[in-house]
């Protein structure tokens, strides 16, 4: 809060409300009189008698220093930021600028400690609460102003100057006292209060004390505003959870959400799995060999001619033969199991040659998988 105090206090936001306060008096004749006032005039350098807190103290041009620029600008705010490196006077100086034509100015520099240390150390001007300068009182007289020390005020190239007698003559000059009389109008000001001081004016404080109100305005609707949203919005969610049959608990709802997705990605890498399993290139065949057909026993009737008693007993095949084809070993899967983790499948071989082929394949799709063979039945695990 007292960052906040510092910059609506500070120099530039007082200069602003200074030049918005002008702007109204020069573009609304109503509010002249009561943004504008005019006040009485006094030369710093020439001060009698006692002051009221109302009048406006002239400074001198050697309170101050004063050119004239062309700059490509429109306003007198844009112009003043090319005061300083135009001046080059240090950063302890305050600037102001009058446009006097199209991409033309009058730019003034000044010390604000050195203003302040003038007026406080003057007793008469103890009262004393803004400043202007001669630049701005006595820019627009078509005549020398005779200062009551023997020396001169006179406007030279658009610039008020402060020089010797002997350089002007009296015929056709006015007295000092003529000058600040006429024309009665507003002028340009600063506040000696934010120059040095860190206490505002009466008036500064009033204008601050304005716009935190309507600050303080703004954030209570846009607090109230805030809240009927967030009540819409609530009920909205209520009504939803309502239709939608879940839990009003957040916690719950993220816990039914999390295993449901889990279960998702479950389910789908034991597809991807089973798809990859299914595509591995792996033959289904027997393996077929010709053993002798015999039954049981020793004993019983010999059908094949020649055979002697106590020749195992033999049946001859299609007339033809003793022996019939048997069938050996299979190759191909067998056994397929998922425990919720592990993906187990079983491949029989028919012989050692068709095992390795087998994990061969399996080793070239499932990197990563366990195998074991044992007997030609060859056991995976994939995970």
């Amino acid at each position: 809060m007292s960052n906040f105090f510092k910059a609506v206090f500070s120099v530039p936001f007082l200069q602003r409300l200074e030049k918005l306060r002008l702007f109204a008096c020069d573009r609304v004749s109503l509010l002249r009189r009561i943004l504008c006032p005019i006040y009485p005039l006094v030369y710093a350098d020439d001060v009698r008698g006692e002051i009221s807190a109302e009048t406006l103290v002239v400074l001198s041009p050697k309170e101050y220093w004063v050119m004239e620029a062309s700059l490509n600008v429109s306003t007198e705010k844009e112009a003043i930021k090319y005061a300083p490196a135009l001046f080059d006077l240090g950063e302890n100086h305050l600037y102001q600028a009058k446009k006097t034509a199209d991409n033309s100015y009058l730019l003034l520099a000044y010390n604000p400690k050195e203003v302040e240390n003038k007026i406080r150390k003057n007793p008469i001007l103890s009262n004393a609460q803004k400043v202007t300068f001669a630049q701005w009182v006595f820019g627009d007289l078509d005549k020398p102003v005779r200062l009551n020390n023997n020396r001169y005020l006179s406007v030279v190239d658009g610039i008020v100057l402060e020089m010797e007698v002997a350089y002007l003559s009296k015929h056709g000059s006015i007295t000092l006292e003529e000058a600040l009389r006429s024309p009665q109008k507003s002028y340009k000001s600063v506040s000696l209060s934010t120059l040095i001081s860190d206490t505002p004016a009466p008036k500064t404080f009033k204008m601050s004390l304005f716009v935190l109100l309507l600050l303080s305005g703004n954030f209570f609707f846009q607090a109230v505003n805030d809240h009927l949203t967030i009540a819409e919005s609530n009920a909205k969610i209520e009504a939803l959870l309502n239709s939608s049959h879940l839990s009003a608990t957040s916690i719950e709802r993220d816990v039914i959400l999390r295993s449901l997705r889990e279960k998702e990605e479950t389910q789908l890498a034991l597809r991807q799995k089973c798809y990859a399993v299914s595509m591995l290139d792996i033959p289904l065949e027997k393996a077929v060999s010709n053993v002798p057909a015999t039954l049981s026993g020793n004993e019983g009737i010999v059908l094949i001619p020649g055979s002697k008693p106590g020749d195992s007993n033999r049946l001859l095949i299609d007339g033809k033969t003793d022996t019939a084809s048997a069938i050996g070993g299979m190759t191909g899967f067998s056994e397929l199991l998922y425990d919720g983790k592990t993906l187990k499948i079983t491949l029989d071989a028919a012989d050692d040659k068709r095992a390795d082929e087998i994990k061969s394949i399996v080793l070239k799709k499932f990197k990563h998988s366990r195998i074991n063979e044992q007997n030609h039945k060859i056991e995976v695990r994939i995970k």
